[in-house]
């Protein structure tokens, strides 16, 4: 495994590459944020993703940490291992990216925010800070617009899931 550079929030300020996506989702903040906390809802809405697995207990906060498998384009499947970095139950997750299986990236982070609107509707918006490491620097930065699609996608997802759970909310909390 590669370590990454240890980032804090201010990576996103900090001349990191970024992407930013939001969508509104028809469930509560605290829906949406035990959703997000669930592995099948990544492994289901997002293309890429092929496991995640939390390797510390509940409850999760800050230090928490989890393994994920992907796949990318021309990649074998690629592990990684994140941790957790702010963790403000129902209202926001921070996590960087502390080693991984490829060395693709020399940093990553993931900021996940949930906004509640009132009236069991919310924002779930996502800011992802990266910096490519060696001859993929240049190619992440060219692939930014494809990678804002991809998250933008991935959150589409993640609302078409919950929304059409309305009626089972039992399947959202689980």
């Amino acid at each position: 495994m590669h370590k990454l550079k240890k980032v804090d929030l201010d990576y996103l300020n900090k001349g990191a590459n970024c992407v930013h996506v939001s969508v509104e989702i028809n469930r509560s903040a605290q829906e949406v944020f035990s959703a997000l906390e669930q592995a099948e809802i990544w492994v289901q809405a997002y293309d890429s993703i092929r496991e995640f697995v939390w390797t510390s207990p509940k409850p999760f906060g800050k230090g928490t940490t989890r393994t994920v498998s992907l796949v990318l384009p021309a990649q074998p499947l690629i592990k990684g291992v994140e941790e957790f970095i702010v963790w403000e139950q129902n209202k926001r997750m921070v996590f960087y990216y502390a080693q991984m299986s490829k060395k693709l990236f020399s940093a990553l982070l993931e900021d996940y925010r949930v906004v509640d609107k009132g009236n069991a509707r919310c924002e779930l918006v996502w800011d992802l800070g990266y910096q490519g490491a060696g001859i993929y620097r240049p190619l992440f930065w060219l692939m930014k617009g494809k990678m804002k699609k991809n998250n933008q996608a991935a959150l589409d997802n993640i609302k078409k899931i919950l929304e059409a759970k309305a009626d089972q909310p039992e399947a959202i909390a689980a």
